[in-house]
């Protein structure tokens, strides 16, 4: 097995509802962080950084390399 470490950046964001449309036009990806007993946590990834993680997950486990 691979020992694979990798990182994804994200912000909190306050937008919510038909407002993240805007951030995805802008190139962000909305996504929300849910816990065990933690309330939820609204957040903001880049949409080129989470390609290029994504495709590095692609490419180590599964053969895949989307460029």
């Amino acid at each position: 097995m691979t020992n694979l470490n990798l990182s994804l950046k994200a912000k909190t964001r306050k937008e919510t509802g038909k407002q993240v449309n805007k951030l995805r036009k802008q190139g962000k990806i909305p996504a929300v962080l849910y816990g065990h007993k933690v309330e939820p946590i609204n957040l903001l990834v880049d949409y080129s950084v989470f390609e290029k993680v994504f495709n590095q997950i692609n490419s180590e486990f599964f053969g895949f390399n989307e460029d």
